[in-house]
């Protein structure tokens, strides 16, 4: 049975690929999703060390993050990446919503949050 931890992993695939792929299509919606699980379970995912490997998340990780030389661990490289990538996706204005826009600013405090966290 998958954990919460899981699911939000998969949620985050759409931070790790670049745009016009199929992960990038929902990004209005993912984006806010991605946000609400840093909100609710930020520590635990920290916590949790990396995705499981036995959902195979690794071989789906995005280009974008395997350029950067990253690797499983949730670590605080990953965590900043997370939070430029929100970054980048809120100035690129192909957000529909306020909702979506507000949600990566909330993802970004929530980053900070649990960056400062790590030390």
């Amino acid at each position: 049975m998958c954990s919460c931890a899981d699911f939000a992993f998969a949620t985050f695939a759409f931070l790790e690929h670049g745009p016009n792929t199929n992960y990038d299509k929902e990004s209005h919606l993912t984006v806010r999703a991605a946000a609400t699980w840093l909100i609710i379970a930020g520590e635990e995912l920290v916590a949790s060390g990396s995705p499981s490997t036995k959902y195979d998340y690794t071989s789906r990780a995005g280009s974008l993050w395997k350029a950067e030389g990253g690797t499983n661990t949730v670590d605080v490289k990953r965590l900043r990446f997370w939070k430029d990538r929100f970054q980048q996706i809120r100035e690129s204005r192909r957000l529909v919503s306020q909702e979506a826009v507000d949600a990566t600013i909330e993802a970004a405090v929530a980053l900070d949050r649990l960056i400062a966290a790590q030390g």
